[in-house]
């Protein structure tokens, strides 16, 4: 099946092409294209422990660009009843997966990066 619609973007500096099959496109403001599938179908099945930064962390890809999502182990004190292990952090980011998704979907859209072009996801996200 040919691809529904080929475009050229710019997010965050980073030039993207999308390629999208099945999926609706509308225009943003300024031209910009903006795409309304759910982020999770560009999430990436990679959730680790990061002990230098004390973060669960997860891939996204949108096209060209590719970045990390970073959940600090302070975020999920106010997850869990029990002292945040990285392995209780983990297992935490699992069960709450679609509600982290749903916050760096939201960041991204926004265009809510860390200075190196990440996604970090504080405690005021959740609420």
């Amino acid at each position: 099946m040919p691809p529904a619609a080929i475009r050229s973007t710019s997010f965050d500096s980073v030039d993207c092409l999308l390629v999208v099959v099945g999926f609706s496109l509308s225009s943003g403001s300024a031209g910009r294209i903006a795409l309304e599938a759910p982020l999770s179908n560009r999430i990436l099945e990679d959730a680790h422990w990061n002990a230098d930064r004390q973060t669960v962390e997860f891939g996204v890809e949108i096209g060209e660009y590719r970045g990390v999502v970073r959940v600090p182990r302070r975020v999920f004190q106010r997850l869990l009843p029990e002292r945040p292990t990285p392995q209780r952090c983990v297992e935490a980011y699992y069960l709450q997966r679609t509600r982290f998704e749903g916050i760096a979907e939201r960041k991204l859209r926004r265009r809510q990066l860390a200075e190196d072009g990440n996604v970090e996801i504080s405690g005021r996200d959740l609420q």
